[in-house]
């Protein structure tokens, strides 16, 4: 073969560069860690829980505020001019006819009794962990949705593999049928059955392909990027039954360490501040006030050039009737405390629920993983069984393909049953508050880049991909 030209050359590297950045523009994350901080950058959701986290900072800054001193001051400036008629001349009148006056004052107010708010701050503060327990929440669900969305693109890998072993399978007996009948030992009949499941094993891989690809965007409205690529989860991942395995310990992890029962809590405690602020209404409040004011220049000579005045004192402020509101407000409170009774309760019988159905699940799971495995050990014998015979004439092609197609389906179930552990453990987790970024290390240190998923869109680019070593790239060049 003849050695490239130059031209070629550069062609070849434009290409390369093109391709490079292209790449580029599409996320580069592989691995299951890597998707989700991705997400936690780019999620929607979770960046208005974060803006939702500021304002409660906010509101308690505010709040706080409120119980504090508040300092005014203002000054002023007068240029007076006057004019004195006649009689006030007889009158012995001597004031300036033109004279300037200024004047600066300071006033410093501090509640000293102001129940509503008092219980304002107090509730404020009380809000803000509820923030807390929110963001907490928020970051949790944000995990969950990030192994559910990895781990539907792994499903739609297995299935699409399973529908197209199965139709490679279906293909090769419809081709046998097609050469007995041509033989005359069969029907047409048999050729156009043979051909309708055909057709419609072609129509479910179509369909498993699209499912594929729309799990891959669906990473993408997660995480604001199109991967090209992820990293399958290795079958080496531990698979244990939860411990302990008393359940009774588990629901009561998850009613003191559960974030969305801890939210729950933290709005039944605001929601009584905030009666006790609307029932402290009728009370008074009693502010201490000081003022100080300075005045230079004056009208009045008796005044001379000016002077200063300094005034402490305690200023008392009772709202006897305000039209009817206060009876209407205390009851809508205390309806309100009502509902936040009655929403933490259904929270924690859903915490419950959920965390002894994922335990028995987990449960099961296990059991699943352990069977799924001795199902593989024991159709690929039996698919080295058939083969077997088969060569040897005794078996017919039916008989392997059928093998084939079991294999096929023990992998699929395994692979669901290793799914479905990740996914059920991650909720079980979340339940009792114990779902971290660490868990997340720990299944991605099971991400084997050998065992990618690729996007089938992506077929392109995967061949596009260059060796990351430079001088391999050089070599290319």
């Amino acid at each position: 073969m003849s050695s490239s030209s130059p031209k070629s050359l550069s062609v070849l590297k434009a290409l390369v560069a093109a391709s490079l950045l292209s790449m580029t523009q599409v996320g580069s994350a592989e691995t299951l860690l890597d998707v989700y901080r991705d997400a936690i950058k780019h999620d929607p959701s979770f960046a208005k829980t974060l803006a939702e986290w500021d304002i409660a900072v906010a509101d308690q800054k505010i709040a706080k505020g409120n119980i504090r001193p508040n300092a005014n001051a203002s000054a002023r400036m007068n240029q007076t001019s006057r004019d004195y008629d006649s009689q006030a001349a007889a009158n012995g009148i001597t004031l300036d006819d033109e004279f300037s006056e200024t004047n600066w004052q300071v006033s410093v107010t501090q509640p000293i009794v102001d129940m509503p708010k008092w219980h304002e701050y107090k509730r404020s503060k009380t809000t803000f962990k509820m923030a807390e327990s929110a963001m907490e929440s928020d970051k949790q669900a944000l995990i969950v949705r990030t192994v559910e969305g990895y781990l539907k693109v792994l499903h739609a890998k297995n299935l699409l593999r399973a529908v197209a072993g199965e139709e490679a399978s279906v293909k090769q007996q419809l081709v046998e049928v097609q050469k007995r009948f041509d033989a005359g030992i069969i029907a047409l009949t048999d050729v156009l059955e043979a051909q309708s499941i055909h057709d419609a094993t072609v129509i479910r891989r179509i369909q498993a392909e699209s499912n594929k690809e729309n799990a891959f965007e669906d990473l993408r409205t997660l995480t604001s990027f199109s991967y090209q690529r992820i990293d399958d989860i290795s079958v080496d991942l531990p698979m244990l039954a939860p411990q302990p395995a008393n359940e009774e310990l588990w629901i009561e992890r998850a009613f003191h360490h559960n974030p969305e029962v801890e939210k729950a809590r933290q709005n039944l405690v605001s929601i009584e501040q905030r009666y006790k602020a609307v029932h402290s209404k009728r009370l008074p409040t009693v502010n201490a006030v000081l003022q100080h004011l300075n005045q230079d220049g004056a009208a009045d000579p008796a005044l001379g050039s000016g002077y200063t005045e300094t005034s402490i004192g305690l200023a008392l402020n009772w709202n006897l009737y305000d039209g009817g509101k206060r009876s209407p407000m205390v009851k809508k409170a205390k309806a309100e405390i009502t509902v936040a009774q009655a929403e933490l309760r259904k929270i924690e019988l859903e915490i419950d629920s959920k965390t002894r159905n994922k335990l028995r699940s987990l449960n099961s799971d296990v059991g699943r993983v352990d069977a799924g495995r001795v199902a593989i050990e024991s159709a690929s014998t039996a698919l080295r069984a058939v083969s077997a015979g088969y060569e040897a004439g005794n078996r017919g092609i039916v008989d392997l393909l059928q093998a084939q197609q079991r294999l096929y389906a023990a992998e699929y179930n395994f692979s669901e049953a290793r799914h479905n552990y990740i996914r059920n453990l991650i909720h079980l987790k979340a339940s009792v508050g114990q779902l971290t970024e660490d868990y997340l290390r720990q299944v991605n240190a099971y991400c084997v880049g050998s065992e990618a998923v690729w996007r089938p869109s992506a077929t392109q680019e995967k061949v596009l991909r260059l060796p990351a070593n430079s001088s391999q790239l050089n070599r290319l060049m």
